[in-house]
């Protein structure tokens, strides 16, 4: 899916390198749900960085987001987070008029639909 948006001409997006999207859906959608589950502490982790912002600034904040968001990892995602993260992806691509590509085995699969 990502290597279909990076191809997308019909947004504000367009442009945007597989991996840049990667990093876009980390941000908006993944770490929301790992904050949500606390998954591999980064409830906490994002809990402690707001102290940063407080005590740090703006910018030194920023930088420390930006490394936590390039360092969280699909792979600690349950089944279900899983789901959950490919679900907002194609929601939003939907949003926007975005058709992504949908092989019905692989996508039944990954979206833990038996």
């Amino acid at each position: 899916w990502l290597h279909d948006l990076e191809q997308t001409t019909i947004n504000e997006q367009a442009g945007k390198t597989d991996n840049e999207w990667h990093l876009y859906f980390k941000e908006f959608s993944l770490l929301n749900i790992y904050i949500r589950n606390n998954t591999e502490g980064t409830a906490d982790t994002m809990a402690a960085l707001y102290e940063v912002k407080v005590n740090c600034g703006i910018d030194t904040y920023n930088n420390m987001r930006a490394f936590i968001i390039e360092n969280i990892s699909t792979t600690w995602a349950s089944v279900d987070e899983f789901t959950d993260y490919l679900s907002s992806i194609e929601r939003w691509s939907h949003s926007v008029g975005i058709v992504l590509r949908t092989d019905s085995d692989m996508y039944t699969r990954a979206m833990g639909i038996k």
